[in-house]
C-alpha cells in the first residue's frame, strides 16, 4: 500500500500487538499467556475490534508455535478494520 494512502487513513479498528520474548524463555509459557489473553479480548465491546484482537492473538501463537531462535523472537502482528 501506498505510504500517502496509509498516512491519511483514519481507522479506528487498527490492532497492533508487539511480542518480545528473550533467549532461554519458556515458549509455551508464552503461548498460554497469549491464549489467556485471547479469552480476555471476548470481553471487548466492539464486536470488529475483538475480532481482530483475537485474529492478531492467534497469528503471534502459531509464529510461537513454529519455535523461536537461540537469539529470542520479536513479532508485530497487525490487523486494521478494513
Amino acid at each position: 500500500m501506498d505510504l500517502n494512502k496509509i498516512k491519511n487513513r483514519k481507522e479506528k479498528d487498527t490492532v497492533l500487538i508487539t511480542l518480545a520474548v528473550s533467549k532461554g524463555s519458556n515458549v509455551n509459557k508464552v503461548i498460554n499467556q497469549l491464549r489467556k489473553e485471547g479469552n480476555t479480548a471476548n470481553n471487548i465491546k466492539d464486536k470488529k475490534t475483538m475480532r481482530l484482537v483475537i485474529k492478531a492473538l492467534n497469528r503471534l501463537v502459531n509464529s510461537l508455535s513454529r519455535g523461536i531462535s537461540d537469539r529470542g523472537f520479536i513479532a508485530y502482528s497487525a490487523y486494521d478494520g478494513i
